[in-house]
């Protein structure tokens, strides 16, 4: 997953009916590993920056591994 915090200047974009840490669009790395953990899937690897390899400064790399009930055999 590849995102980035919410911003000032995306606020105006900001989705309808989330939590509030996704005021400006976007959401923290700190709820979208809490939200991707509740859903059952496990922490591979956090790249902080990824902004050298895409177009928002602050952006933000997650790499999970599903859940079990996922795997394929």
């Amino acid at each position: 997953m590849i995102d980035f915090p919410p911003t000032w200047y995306l606020a105006p974009f900001s989705p309808e009916g989330v939590g509030e840490e996704r005021t400006g669009h976007g959401i923290t790395p700190e709820a979208a590993l809490r939200e991707l953990e509740a859903a059952g899937f496990r922490r591979a690897k956090v790249f902080e920056s990824w902004s050298d390899r895409w177009f928002v400064g602050d952006a933000y790399a997650l790499v999970r591994r599903a859940p079990e009930s996922a795997a394929t055999p």
